[in-house]
């Protein structure tokens, strides 16, 4: 049996900045929160969704987002992160370090599947 592709040239063009990509996501997510859910189709979706705490540029480098500045202590035992002002969640509550504390306490370590693994009691206390 032989198989014969045919690959047409692609045509460089100027990359853009502002747009609008439109994607079919193939099995669609059965959740929109990455915070339950390993799954590819989820953490597709979810990332044009929920802010981070950080982003990561092309070459996969930390870059601000809600938390817009980062300083590790020389130990590398913690890390400080000062967070962007006037973010409130959906209901108007201001977003502050009590939910990244939360969020580091609970979704971390005991609701998303992969990073109880990575996070949980026996790695991260």
């Amino acid at each position: 049996m032989m198989l014969a592709l045919a690959v047409s040239p692609v045509c460089a063009e100027p990359e853009r900045q502002d747009g609008t990509l439109t994607a079919i996501v193939q099995p669609e997510p059965v959740i929109l929160t990455a915070a339950v859910s390993s799954a590819a189709p989820t953490g597709v979706v979810s990332g044009t969704i929920f802010d981070g705490l950080v982003d990561y540029d092309r070459d996969l480098k930390p870059i601000p987002a809600l938390a817009t500045a980062w300083e590790t202590a020389r130990d590398g035992l913690s890390l400080t992160l000062h967070l962007r002002s006037g973010v409130s969640w959906h209901d108007g509550q201001p977003f502050t370090a009590a939910d990244v504390k939360w969020t580091l306490e609970n979704v971390w370590t005991k609701i998303h599947p992969r990073d109880q693994i990575s996070f949980g009691p026996d790695h991260l206390w």
